[in-house]
């Protein structure tokens, strides 16, 4: 408390503790487990009282927690049968992420990450990868809408895909509408689990992007690296398929419902 003789005293100030002030609590083998269990910038933050935050970057998903969404334990079930792919057509690194969906959960569980590698030579990774992971599996693709362009040898990468069997789709969608969907899936919660998991086993690339790699600038744009945003992107547009069909089918059912007239079952009665 100031004395009542200190003129430069204006407010107050507030108190703040570092962990080092309880050793018994934070031991080393604790600290370096939450240490890994948390995002670079909250650890700095809040553990280490850094002014971090606004300074630099901002992640696209600042709601991801690796220790909420991620998991190891989540695997193929071969019941749901089918799976959503995501491409991205990067010219240095394409990208596919694959997700499951069972009714509102939706798991990532798998990806093909290239690196400097013709698009043919990918899309025989990637179904090399899917028959070895995924048998029997069927999958429906969306892919990035500009793949439609023609490429530096004359095909579009829509049409690469067709040459061997895939049917993609695609849709036009601003980045930031496709974003929103996946931030409101981050913090939706069911039968105890975020909607929205990934197993950061079988998709490293985009685990990393999305526990802050995949960020924005100052300006708020998000940042093309090349390297964080070609995983984000891919899944970006398997995610937008899956929601925006959803909610396609939940207008076309209630739309239904809105045009119903009764009619009644007897001609004579009219009951």
């Amino acid at each position: 408390m100031a004395d009542d003789n200190d003129q430069d005293f204006t407010g107050f100030q507030v108190l703040r503790l570092h962990y080092t002030a309880d050793p018994e609590k934070f031991t080393p083998e604790h600290i370096a487990k939450l240490k890994s269990d948390t995002p670079t910038e909250d650890w700095e933050r809040e553990f280490e009282l850094k002014p971090v935050g606004h300074m630099g970057n901002y992640p696209v998903y600042g709601d991801y927690k690796k220790q909420l969404h991620e998991s190891t334990s989540l695997q193929y079930n071969p019941v749901l049968k089918q799976l959503v792919r995501g491409w991205d057509f990067g010219k240095v690194h394409p990208c596919v992420e694959v997700i499951q969906v069972d009714g509102l959960k939706k798991d990532v569980i798998g990806e093909v990450f290239g690196t400097q590698i013709y698009l043919h030579q990918f899309v025989q990774q990637v179904l090399e990868y899917s028959n070895k992971n995924f048998p029997n599996a069927k999958f429906v693709d969306w892919v990035d809408a500009t793949g439609k362009n023609e490429r530096d040898n004359g095909f579009s990468s829509i049409n690469v895909l067709r040459q061997y069997g895939i049917k993609p789709r695609w849709r036009m969608q601003d980045i930031e509408e496709g974003v929103d969907l996946i931030k409101h899936e981050l913090i939706r919660i069911i039968e105890g689990r975020p909607q929205l998991m990934f197993n950061p086993q079988k998709c490293p690339k985009l685990c990393e992007a999305m526990r802050g790699g995949y960020q924005r600038d100052k300006k708020g744009k998000v940042i093309k690296d090349g390297t964080h945003d070609h995983a984000p992107d891919a899944f970006r547009y398997g995610m937008s398929g899956i929601l925006t069909g959803a909610a396609r089918a939940k207008t076309d059912f209630y739309s239904k419902i809105k045009d119903y007239k009764y009619k009644p079952n007897n001609p004579f009665t009219g009951r």
